[in-house]
């Protein structure tokens, strides 16, 4: 065991028996989440020779590449954020990796395209509450599952449910959803233009709720219903489920988002995590806020 092994043969090895959440066991053991996600992942107890023994380009799969492009569109953080807060599900993927993937599928310079989350037809947000919402299919061997993402573009929070289906009906109720789990109103939301949006429930959760709302076109070059990577992996990879089952996604889709939320560090932050980040804005001006944010949790339900 090298020097600075922070855990023991006993500890990885109660890790990869445990079925604790991640931040619970990172807790018990004082030690970071991506330790115990690395160990988790682990085939054994032992440690891996020190030094470079690997390229920096490493093979992802066609999951590991959907989910790394998925959250690319979906938050549009920087390459070093989206490298912290994927590692929490892939430790094995390196900066270069991402880097090359998200070349590759021509999304590695948020100035290169119009980005959703930087309209400039609007002033950028300066207050928590301005929420990005989209939805995208993830296959499983169950069948499709629609993913619900909102994404606070100033504290980076992430709101997040699963669905089978994808209507105007759910998108509102995802909505008010939303706005009753945030420790702050959700005052302006910014979407695409598809039906789901514009259908009556959703401006009807809208008006009642006092949001204001943004449109940005369909054909955007974010837009995550675009998946451009269907056609660089081949239809015939693409066509087979990505998860075995709804219970496979289930399995570390909400405890991501958990750990993202309260646990990962980002440098578009000033490193710090969303949940600190929005302590912070609470204690700069609490007038935006309905409750104390600093024992604020966010319970993500399917």
């Amino acid at each position: 065991m090298h020097r600075g092994a922070t855990t023991n043969r006993e500890i990885r090895r109660a890790i990869q028996l445990s079925d604790a959440p991640i931040r619970a066991l990172a807790e018990m053991y004082g030690i970071n989440p991506k330790t115990v996600m690395k160990w988790r992942h682990r085939g054994s107890a032992e440690d891996h020779p020190s030094g470079s023994g690997r390229a920096g380009i490493i093979a992802l799969s066609p999951p590991e590449q959907e989910m790394c492009l998925a959250f690319r569109k979906a938050t549009l953080l920087p390459l070093d954020d989206c490298l912290y807060a994927l590692q929490l599900s892939l430790p094995h993927l390196t900066r270069a990796t991402l880097h090359r993937l998200y070349q590759n599928h021509g999304i590695s310079r948020l100035s290169d395209v119009v980005s959703p989350l930087r309209n400039h037809s609007a002033a950028p947000p300066t207050r928590p509450g301005d929420f990005y919402l989209n939805v995208a299919p993830v296959r499983t061997g169950d069948g499709i599952v629609i993913m619900y993402v909102a994404f606070d573009r100033v504290t980076k929070i992430a709101f997040a449910e699963l669905h089978r289906e994808s209507t105007s009906r759910l998108v509102s109720e995802f909505l008010t959803r939303l706005n009753r789990a945030m420790p702050y109103s959700v005052h302006s939301t910014l979407t695409n233009d598809s039906d789901i949006f514009l259908g009556a429930p959703f401006r009807t959760v809208r008006r009642r709720l006092a949001i204001g709302h943004q449109f940005v076109a369909s054909e955007d070059p974010w837009d995550i219903r675009r998946t451009a990577s269907a056609k660089m992996i081949g239809e015939d990879v693409y066509r087979s489920p990505h998860y075995e089952s709804l219970e496979h996604l289930k399995s570390h889709f909400f405890e991501f988002f958990d750990i993202y939320n309260f646990t990962r560090r980002l440098k578009s932050l000033n490193g710090k995590t969303p949940h600190e980040f929005v302590c912070a804005c609470w204690a700069r001006d609490p007038s935006h806020f309905r409750a104390d944010p600093r024992t604020w949790s966010l319970d993500l339900k399917d």
